[in-house]
C-alpha cells in the first residue's frame, strides 16, 4: 500500500511538472511573440498612438470576461471533475461566446461617447470584435485542451494565435508607409480571426466534440457569472487606469505607462505558466476541501514568492536600459518598469489565495472581493491621475493590489477558522 501510494504521488508530481512545463514553453512562445508585436507597434504608432491602441484595448478587456459569460472557466471546472462532459459543455461554451461577443461589441461601442469620445468609431468596433470574439475563441479553445491536463495542444493553439499576430504587425509595418491606430486595428482584426479559426479547428480534429451550437441557457449564464464578473473586476484593475489616462487627455503618457505596464506583464509569464497548468488541480483539491486546495497553495508559494523576488530586483537592474528599444519617446518607461516592479509578487499572493478560494466553491467570494477593490482603483485613479498623469495610476495600483491580496487571503484564514471550529468536540458541561 505504501509502495502504491509513492507511485501515486511521484506520478502526480511528473504529470504538474510536465503539466507547468508546455504552459511555460506556451509563455515563452507567447513572450517572444507578444515582445517583438510590442516593440513593433510602439516604434510604429509613437507613444500618442500606442496610448490610444492600449487604452482603447483595456476598455475593451473589461467586457472580455462577459463576452462568454465565464463559459471558459466553467469548462474548466466542469470537465476537470467530469471529463465525458465535454462535448456537450464545448458545444454551449461555443456558442454562449458567439453570442456573447457580438453583444459586448454592441454595448462597447454604445458607451464610447462616455468613456472615450475621441477613439474613431471604426478602432472600437474591429478592436472589440478582435478581442471580445475571436480572441475569447482561442481562450475558449485552449481552455478545452487545459480541463483535460493537455497543456501541449493548449499550447500549441496560444502560440498560433501569437504567431498569427507577429505575422499582422510584420505586414503592418513592411505593407504601408503610413501608420496609424486604425490601420493597424484592422490588421489586428484579420490575425485574430485566422487565430480564432485555427484553434477550434485543433479542438475539433484532437478531440472530436460533436460541435453544435446551441441556444445559450439561463443556468449556465448564472453559472458563469460569478467567474465572469471576477475577472471583469481583475481586467478592471489590471487595466482601467490606461483608458482612464486616454480620457484625461494624457495620451502620450497612457502609451509610456501602457509599454511599461506591459514589460511587467511580460515578466509575469513564466509565474502565469504555473498558474495557468495547476488551475485544474486547485478544482481538484477544491472538490475535497478548501484545506486541501489551500495546502496545494502553499506547495507553491515559496518558490513562486522567490522567482517574483527575483523578477523584483531585475525590473530595477536590468530592465530600464531594454526601453531604449521602443524609440523616441518612451525615455519615461524605464521609471514606470521601476515603479511596478514589485506587481508580480503581489500578483502571486493573489492568485494563490483567489485560486484556492475558487476550487473550493468559494467563487462569489472571490468575486465580491475583486468588485470592491476594483471600485477602489476606480476611484483612487479618478483622483489621482488628473493630478499625477501616470504616478498616480501607479499609487492606485499598488493601493488596490495590496488590498485585494489581503482580503483574500483574510478570507481564506476566515473561512478555515470557521471550519475547525465546527470540527472541534463540545466540552463537557461542568457543573
Amino acid at each position: 500500500m505504501h509502495e502504491r501510494f509513492r507511485e501515486v504521488v511521484t506520478s502526480n508530481r511528473k504529470k504538474v511538472a510536465g503539466s507547468t512545463g508546455w504552459a511555460l514553453a506556451g509563455e515563452v512562445i507567447q513572450l517572444a511573440s507578444a515582445g517583438a508585436t510590442f516593440v513593433l507597434l510602439a516604434r510604429l504608432l509613437g507613444p500618442r498612438g500606442f496610448g490610444e491602441y492600449a487604452g482603447t484595448l483595456a476598455l475593451i478587456s473589461a467586457f472580455h470576461p462577459f463576452a462568454n459569460a465565464g463559459a471558459g472557466h466553467l469548462l474548466v471546472s466542469r470537465v476537470a471533475r467530469r471529463p465525458q462532459t465535454f462535448p456537450a459543455v464545448w458545444s454551449s461554451a461555443l456558442s454562449t461566446t458567439l453570442v456573447g461577443g457580438v453583444v459586448c461589441t454592441v454595448l462597447v461601442v454604445a458607451l464610447r461617447p462616455l468613456l472615450l469620445p475621441r477613439v474613431p468609431v471604426a478602432v472600437l468596433v474591429t478592436l472589440a470584435l478582435a478581442q471580445l470574439l475571436f480572441a475569447q475563441t482561442v481562450q475558449l479553445s485552449a481552455h478545452a485542451f487545459q480541463a483535460h491536463d493537455d497543456m501541449r495542444s493548449a499550447t500549441r493553439v496560444r502560440a498560433l494565435a501569437a504567431a498569427t499576430r507577429l505575422t499582422a504587425v510584420a505586414l503592418f509595418a513592411v505593407l504601408l508607409g503610413h501608420h496609424t491606430v486604425l490601420t493597424w486595428s484592422a490588421f489586428y482584426l484579420a490575425a485574430s480571426a485566422a487565430g480564432a479559426a485555427a484553434a477550434a479547428s485543433t479542438v475539433a480534429v484532437r478531440r472530436r466534440p460533436a460541435t453544435r451550437l446551441v441556444r445559450p441557457t439561463m443556468a449556465d449564464a448564472r453559472a458563469g457569472a460569478p467567474f465572469a464578473v471576477g475577472m471583469s473586476s481583475w481586467q478592471v484593475q489590471q487595466d482601467i487606469d490606461k483608458t482612464m489616462l486616454l480620457r484625461a487627455g494624457f495620451a502620450a503618457d497612457a502609451g509610456v505607462y501602457a509599454a511599461g505596464h506591459r514589460i511587467i506583464g511580460y515578466l509575469f509569464l513564466p509565474l502565469r505558466a504555473v498558474i495557468v497548468s495547476t488551475y485544474p488541480r486547485f478544482f481538484r483539491e477544491g472538490g475535497q476541501s478548501l484545506s486541501a486546495a489551500v495546502r496545494f497553495a502553499r506547495r507553491l508559494l515559496v518558490p513562486m514568492v522567490a522567482f517574483s523576488s527575483v523578477l523584483a530586483a531585475t525590473s530595477f537592474v536590468v530592465l530600464p536600459s531594454a526601453t531604449r528599444l521602443l524609440g523616441d519617446g518612451f525615455s519615461d518607461t524605464a521609471l514606470v518598469v521601476q515603479a511596478l516592479a514589485l506587481l508580480p509578487l503581489i500578483s502571486v499572493l493573489q492568485y494563490l489565495a483567489g485560486n484556492s478560494l475558487t476550487g473550493a466553491g468559494h467563487v462569489r467570494l472571490r468575486t465580491t472581493l475583486q468588485v470592491g477593490t476594483a471600485g477602489l482603483n476606480v476611484v483612487l485613479n479618478l483622483a489621482l491621475i488628473p493630478m499625477l498623469s501616470w504616478r498616480g495610476a501607479v499609487i492606485a495600483t499598488y493601493c488596490a493590489e495590496v488590498v485585494l491580496a489581503v482580503s483574500l487571503w483574510t478570507a481564506v484564514a476566515v473561512l478555515l477558522a470557521r471550519r475547525r471550529a465546527a470540527d472541534l468536540p463540545l466540552a463537557p458541561a461542568t457543573a
